[in-house]
């Protein structure tokens, strides 16, 4: 008796979680909040809108609570040089966007969500360069290539309000124990990932959410997000003003549906998913 086997193609692509890792990192930003007196705030930001002209990061308002001013350093924008060729050569032009100042969007005083939002202004436009053409050189066998800079804008995540089920597959990025020494120089600080799933949930619906992705201080602020469509579950909310403790086997991130809600009601423009992110007939292409 013969053994038939039959072959099925997928409903929708599954991505591996370094894959999904490697789309979120762009959205992300260090937060360096300096308080005075030597004192300072390391936290995680992530990019929920943005254009050439302006850009809104989210993250926890305990990272940014009295700051004297805010700097942001992006995954996204790096340190390029752009220019144009001239009958005399190469005439080029530095373009460093890596570290940026931010301000805090006003809130109401009686707001108590551990949420903030920073406001990045582009000015001139964020850029992004690109080859337009390619003309050869005056010397042998070389050619020069003619750089063009376009508008560009910060890779956004999606958010969803949509409860999460307990054991799914999750990840978290940010820049965990961080030290002050490195803070100072923020360009050579770099995030890192960590996955595993959800515990549970707190509340109907839910507004805080459990789960067992290592994680430490400055983590906070950062996204808590599904490692096959990057879609955003929450906002992790590690070490609260009160001084928790930081439990690596029991952590918190404010649920989708709280942040959603405050995002809606702060009139912030942000990417939603209204509909299920692990319903696999509405998985992004």
């Amino acid at each position: 008796m013969g053994l038939t086997i039959l072959f099925t193609s997928a409903p929708y692509a599954i991505a591996a979680p370094k894959d999904t890792y490697a789309k979120v990192r762009e959205s992300l930003a260090l937060v360096y909040a300096d308080l005075g007196n030597g004192t300072a705030s390391v936290g995680t930001a992530f990019c929920i809108w943005s254009t050439e002209s302006e850009s809104y990061f989210l993250t926890n308002y305990h990272v940014v609570e009295g700051a004297n001013s805010l700097r942001l350093k992006l995954e996204y924008a790096e340190l390029f040089t752009w220019g144009r060729v001239t009958p005399q050569g190469m005439e080029t032009y530095p373009y460093d966007r890596r570290v940026v100042t931010g301000e805090v969007v006003p809130r109401p005083p009686s707001d108590d969500a551990d949420l903030a939002v920073i406001r990045v202004v582009w000015r001139p436009p964020l850029l992004r360069a690109v080859v337009s053409r390619i003309v050869p050189s005056k010397t042998p066998d070389t050619e020069l290539a003619d750089w063009i800079a376009i508008p560009d804008k910060i890779p956004m995540l999606t958010l969803t309000g949509w409860s999460t089920e307990v054991g799914t597959s999750i990840g978290i990025a940010g820049y965990p124990t961080l030290v002050r020494e490195t803070a100072k120089n923020l360009v050579s600080a770099s995030p890192s990932g960590h996955f595993g799933q959800i515990n549970g949930t707190f509340g109907v619906p839910p507004t805080y959410i459990e789960y067992d992705a290592k994680t430490d201080n400055g983590n906070s602020g950062g996204p808590l997000f599904d490692t096959e469509t990057g879609v955003v579950y929450g906002v992790v909310e590690l070490v609260r003003p009160s001084g928790s403790k930081v439990n690596v086997q029991n952590n918190l991130a404010i649920a989708g549906y709280k942040v959603v809600e405050w995002l809606k009601n702060s009139n912030i423009p942000f990417e939603e998913k209204e509909i299920d992110p692990q319903d696999p007939d509405n998985q992004p292409c």
